[in-house]
């Protein structure tokens, strides 16, 4: 976010709860028990406390990255055994997190408020909750309870009384403050996207159960698209152009290019089936194509036949992975090279689906002068979960001639009740515990076996995770009748003999002069687990001095690879490295 785009947030805090007066304030009031047992007798002598706190964060971004922020906070505190209502002179809310390891972390808030009563006396409250949060599920009381004590101050003459007790919040005050949230900043996109950020650092996921009441408090800022279909906002200070080119089968596809200066090191990406170049160009976190066009590379992204962009998912078809790779790949190296010269040189970084029909490109003789090549997740040896590996031998044919669906998608979740599409994303998510979003349950069905498949759901943005459908399209299932047939054999074949493409794809690759080649996987990838680590290991086998390495991002799945909110931080520079290492300039 640029110098002037600060975000405000103000919001309405309603906590109840019930304190006592302990005989001491030793050391036993950091005990939890202490707060519990001083909650428990203050529910017997009625000795309530009602907190009502305005709390106005300036500037959210400074909030979240320092990881240290303070919020303003105003309101006041009924607590009729101390004197009835106490307006807050001066208060803040403020948090603090640390990581423990790479997966464990620890967040802690606190609540620091002055206190005055009508009669002039002040009081000091100090409210704290801490969250240990990790791949565990957390309950609702961990993010909902605050341990508080208040004393008295300044009285001169009078000995200082303290209480300790427990605040709690109900999940409908808490939807009743999502209603009361107000922002401030140039566009809707981006106040959306600050409010869900803050929202999950304050109450993790749970927040999501109560989006209804959050999208009424602004309605002009929650759209059904949180940002804009095929959008070009997540790339700034760069040209754009599209090229539309045709296939020989007769396809038309784009080439989407993207570039401050030409380049003669151009990176060609290719994204994986049913997701398209909203996956490299996503506004909500520093993506790919922004971090190579900020290291003076041009971007070209190639949009195949299996695009979410594109109507020819949605009709029943017999296209394999085969016709992206005897048809799509070349026409769309020929554009480039038409178009940027004959002497660029091409740097191909592929996802999924994208990279196996990348390698029988290659295999076929049909994408030839490659510089370097990246690919993530899949390759030669599709690999899968034996649930998966059950799942796809009877799915394509049961959903298509038994159940009659022309394809599946995750958008099914958004149809109209008791059509098929709806019913059958209702049985899917009965199934799915780990989130609230049921297109992110079909995305685990359409690929995979996992809760969820496709990435690790902490590495992913809230705004990125409520916008999944806009992100993965519908598929036809021919395309995994293909992957059935690879795992069944152990490695890349064609579906169907083709006098342009070899019997075996390993095998020819594995006899070919290749370019440097970089395979990759997250260390949690439940779509295709192992998959690029096996390509690594029989390409070394047949071709020892082969210029192959492999790398595995601990931490990360599939999808979360290119689409996860630090990836620029974790991944992207790995790709840089490699990319430099192999080119002339």
């Amino acid at each position: 976010m640029t110098s002037g785009q600060k975000i405000s947030i103000e919001y309405r805090e309603e906590i109840k709860g019930f304190y006592a007066f302990p005989k001491s304030m030793s050391a036993k009031q950091k005990e939890t028990s202490a707060y519990i047992d001083a909650m428990d007798l203050g529910q017997e002598l009625e000795q309530s406390i009602h907190c009502v706190f305005q709390v106005k964060v300036k500037d959210v971004d400074g909030f979240l990255e320092e990881k240290k922020g303070a919020a303003r906070v105003s309101g006041y505190v009924d607590a009729p055994h101390l004197g009835g209502r106490l307006k807050i002179s001066a208060g803040k809310l403020s948090y603090q997190s640390k990581e423990l390891d790479d997966q464990q972390g620890q967040i802690s808030f606190h609540y620091q408020l002055d206190l005055e009563s009508e009669a002039g006396e002040h009081f000091k409250l100090s409210a704290f909750k801490c969250i240990e949060h990790g791949p565990e599920k957390l309950s609702w009381s961990d993010i909902s309870t605050y341990y508080f004590s208040i004393h008295q101050v300044g009285t001169k003459g009078a000995k200082p009384t303290g209480a300790i007790g427990i605040l709690e919040m109900k999940p409908k005050e808490l939807a009743k403050q999502f209603s009361t949230y107000r922002t401030s900043g140039p566009s809707h996109w981006l106040r959306s996207n600050a409010v869900c950020r803050f929202n999950e650092l304050l109450y993790r996921r749970f927040g999501e159960k109560l989006q209804k009441q959050l999208h009424q408090s602004e309605p002009e800022m929650w759209q059904r698209h949180r940002i804009p279909c095929n959008s070009n906002e997540g790339v700034r200070n760069a040209k754009h152009e599209v090229y539309p080119f045709s296939t020989e089968d007769g396809l038309g596809l784009t080439l989407n290019r993207f570039y401050r200066k030409e380049s003669k090191d151009i990176i060609f990406l290719m994204h994986g089936l049913t997701t398209s170049t909203d996956m490299f160009i996503m506004p909500e976190h520093y993506n790919v194509v922004q971090f190579f066009i900020d290291q003076g590379y041009e971007v070209w992204s190639l949009d195949w036949r299996g695009s979410r962009r594109f109507p020819y998912n949605l009709q029943v078809h017999r296209y394999s992975i085969d016709h992206v790779g005897l048809y799509d790949v070349p026409a769309a190296l020929k554009t480039i090279r038409l178009t940027a010269g004959p002497n660029v040189a091409i740097h191909a970084v592929a996802h999924c689906v994208g990279g196996i029909a990348l390698t029988t490109a290659m295999a076929a003789g049909k994408a030839v002068g490659l510089k370097s090549i990246i690919i993530n997740s899949a390759s030669l040896t599709p690999t899968v979960h034996p649930m998966s590996k059950a799942k796809i031998f009877f799915a394509p044919d049961v959903l298509e001639y038994l159940l009659r669906f022309n394809y599946i998608s995750p958008d099914f979740a958004h149809y109209s009740n008791w059509t098929p599409g709806k019913l059958l994303s209702r049985f899917v998510s009965l199934a799915h515990d780990e989130c609230d979003d049921p297109s992110c349950h079909m995305v685990s069905f359409m690929w995979g076996w996992g809760s969820p498949a496709a990435f690790v759901h902490r590495n992913i943005s809230s705004t990125t995770h409520d916008r999944l459908s806009d992100l993965f399209g519908g598929t036809t299932v021919h395309y995994y009748r293909h992957i059935r047939k690879m795992i069944m054999a152990g490695e890349a074949v064609p579906y169907e003999a083709h006098p342009d493409l070899p019997m075996n794809y390993l095998s020819t690759l594995g006899a070919m002069k290749l370019p440097p080649i970089f395979l990759c996987s997250g260390s949690e990838n439940k779509i295709f687990p192992g998959s690029n680590l096996q390509s690594y290991k029989k390409l070394k086998s047949i071709s020892p001095s082969a210029p192959i390495s492999y790398k595995e991002f601990q931490g990360y799945g599939h999808q979360d690879i290119f689409i996860g909110r630090a990836a620029h931080q974790d991944i992207f520079p790995s790709f840089l490295k490699f990319i430099r290492d192999n080119s002339d300039t």
